[in-house]
């Protein structure tokens, strides 16, 4: 696995776990929501953000938005 690789499983992992807190350990809830287009991060996949630092933050973001009960 190239370094790259390992950075982006760490930060799926990371945030599954952080979703894992969200969704009471209901992990098809969970991933659910990783794959399926989000309005807040312009459509796009939450998944398919992790590939980057900001877009882990805007992830992140709305991740911990949702846990406080602020609009999203």
């Amino acid at each position: 696995m190239s370094p790259r690789s390992g950075e982006v499983l760490y930060r799926l992992v990371e945030i599954l776990d952080v979703l894992l807190e969200l969704y009471d350990g209901n992990l098809d809830g969970a991933l659910r929501w990783m794959t399926s287009p989000n309005l807040t991060l312009a459509s796009e996949r939450p998944v398919e953000l992790l590939v980057t630092g900001p877009g882990l933050r805007a992830v992140l973001h709305v991740i911990r938005s949702i846990e406080h009960g602020l609009p999203v």
